[in-house]
């Protein structure tokens, strides 16, 4: 997550501006159409973020798959064979995120139907459903951060 804190400090920046902003609007209708726009970059921000996430994951399923494949037995090696590790392009193509995911979190646990849940509201956003409810970022910062420390394998 090599920009998650700067992209976090630029949310922080932008979302006060926005804010004071909405402060000098004095008309009903520029008001909701100014928090209309607040709640969109509260969704780019969240895809930003959600991206950071992502690469983690991906670094971290692709290191335990390389280090499968690494065995020395064929018996442990031989699940893990199928995976094509040259390309980080190939890993994600041939992997979607929540199997990914699965390789690094039981998919029975509470953690596992956060990720998920945060996943479809990335591909919602993602594919232009921008009427998702309102966003609370800084909850969702901490909340992917708590899910980082519990991918590790």
């Amino acid at each position: 997550m090599k920009d998650f804190s700067r992209i976090t400090q630029s949310y922080t920046i932008v979302r006060h501006a926005m804010e004071e902003e909405r402060g000098r609007l004095r008309s009903a209708r520029a008001i909701t159409a100014h928090e209309r726009l607040m709640d969109l970059n509260d969704q780019a921000y969240f895809i930003l973020l959600f991206a950071q996430f992502e690469d983690r994951v991906t670094e971290l399923c692709l290191n335990l798959v390389r280090k499968k494949k690494g065995a020395k037995s064929w018996k442990t090696r031989r699940l893990w064979d199928q995976f094509p590790t040259d390309r980080i392009e190939s890993f994600r193509s041939a992997l979607p995120f929540l199997r990914r995911v699965s390789l690094l979190i039981d998919k029975g646990t509470p953690h596992y139907a956060v990720i998920k849940s945060l996943y479809e509201d990335r591909n919602r956003i993602a594919h232009g459903d921008t009427t998702l409810a309102r966003l609370y970022i800084p909850s969702v910062v901490l909340q992917i951060q708590r899910l980082t420390k519990d991918l590790t394998p």
